[in-house]
């Protein structure tokens, strides 16, 4: 609803999507999202929500199944996502999710294209 309201592009940090991914079991201490807006702390129901702005790099695919998968890549950063993790997000993905994933891997940060060219890869091989 707030999202509607207010027009901004939000989307969940990459913790928060590899937990819901099942990629970590580590949570949050914060609820966070990453928006388009400006960072600040929107308070629902006495939960505190922390909204920071990001680029349209780290939005890419933002509301979006695919856009849960590359937050969820950027949540391993630097670090080799391990191959279970990556087939286990290329099972996840739908003919449309393949094609949307391909079209958001150059308008996304250039550190995941690594990632999102192995997971299209065990894509194909299915």
């Amino acid at each position: 609803a707030y999202r509607r309201r207010t027009g901004q592009t939000i989307t969940l940090d990459p913790l928060g999507a590899a937990n819901a991914l099942s990629l970590t079991t580590q949570v949050s201490a914060k609820t966070i999202f990453l928006t388009d807006g400006k960072s600040h702390i929107l308070r629902i129901c006495g939960i505190d929500i922390q909204l920071i702005h990001a680029s349209p790099k780290k939005l890419a695919g933002a509301g979006s199944s695919v856009g849960l998968i590359i937050q969820a890549l950027r949540y391993f950063g630097a670090r080799m996502v391990p191959d279970d993790a990556l087939q286990a997000l290329s099972k996840r993905l739908t003919n449309k999710d393949v094609k949307a994933l391909r079209a958001l891997k150059n308008k996304t940060l250039l550190s995941l294209i690594p990632h999102i060219d192995r997971i299209l890869k065990h894509v194909s091989v299915h």
